[in-house]
This record gives C-alpha cells, structure tokens and sequence, in this order.
C-alpha cells in the first residue's frame, strides 16, 4: 500500500538519534531550520524537537506545517483540519501524561487500536522511531486540508511489534 508521501519522507529518518553528551546530531538540527525554526535555542538536539521533526516532514513534502516547536500548535494548524478517526499519516497532537498545560506531543499515525495508537515521531526516547501511547492522551487527529484520504488509509491496524512508552520531551 502506498503511503502519504510526507510519511514515506519520516520513515526515511527512522533511527535519527540525539548525540550524547556536548555533540549535536546535524539532522536534527536540519529538522528545525526545515520547518521554519532557527537561532537560539533550536541549536542542538537537546531541545524538545517533536514539532520540528513533523514540520520538517511536511515541508519536506510540499507541504506546511505550523512553524513552532510547540507540539500543542498542531491543534490550530491553519494548513490542516480536525478529523474523527486515526488515519495513516495524520498527525496526531498528544496531551502529557501526567497533563503539563501548553505541553504535549506529536507526531505521524502508523497504525491505531480501540486503546493504543502508534506514532512514527521525532524525540521519542531521544530518537526518530515508532512508539506506542495511550490512546486517551490523543488531543485530535489532524489531517492536511489539501490532501485526499485514500480509503485504506483509514484506521490503520496496530502491528503487535510495536514497543509502548518510552520517554517523550
């Protein structure tokens, strides 16, 4: 099955990793100028880097993002619209868990189940991989106004492989 074109783009960058220590990872720095971020503090890998990876993606992709490393922004992107069901691409906007207000999480929907979706994201566990998260922590689904759904799209299927949790900053 053919995926979003900005999916296809952030599966490219799965295993993109923050550098440990006093280094950078150059990619990641490069996901912050990508979607329109740049100058202090989004220097280094160090700083929360989810809204940057997602914007990059679709920038990357023709596409516009909200150009804020805010997570929380993906709620009022003008370029896309709420949409009920998890579709695979949507970006997905996360509540924190335990709730900090203005604070949260993003990131591309891979596949979804009544209580769990699947995320392919930027700093998750300090890395770009596929997470799971609670699917009670999802704020909305968000779809690009531009772009047609391809009806198997719609409600992906949750892959057993996928591992749960990790950190998020």
């Amino acid at each position: 099955m053919k995926e979003p074109r900005w999916l296809e783009w952030a599966r490219s960058q799965i295993g993109v990793h923050e550098v440990a220590g006093d280094g950078d990872n150059p990619q990641i720095i490069r996901y912050f100028q990508l979607s329109g971020l740049t100058g202090a503090p989004f220097m280094d890998d160090e700083t929360p880097w989810c809204a940057a990876f997602v914007g990059a993606a679709l920038s990357q992709t023709g596409l516009s993002g909200t150009h804020s490393a805010a997570a929380m922004s993906y709620l009022k992107w003008t370029e896309g619209k709420s949409v009920e069901l998890p579709i695979l691409g949507a970006v997905a906007v996360l509540r924190r868990d335990p709730p900090k207000p203005g604070l949260g999480h993003v990131g591309f929907v891979v596949g979804a189940d009544k209580f769990q979706v699947a995320l392919l994201g930027g700093n998750q566990s300090d890395a770009v991989c596929i997470r799971k998260f609670m699917r009670a922590r999802v704020a909305a689904f968000m779809w690009p106004k531009s772009e047609l759904v391809h009806s198997e799209w719609l409600d992906p299927p949750l892959e057993k492989s996928v591992t749960s949790g990790g950190s998020v900053v």
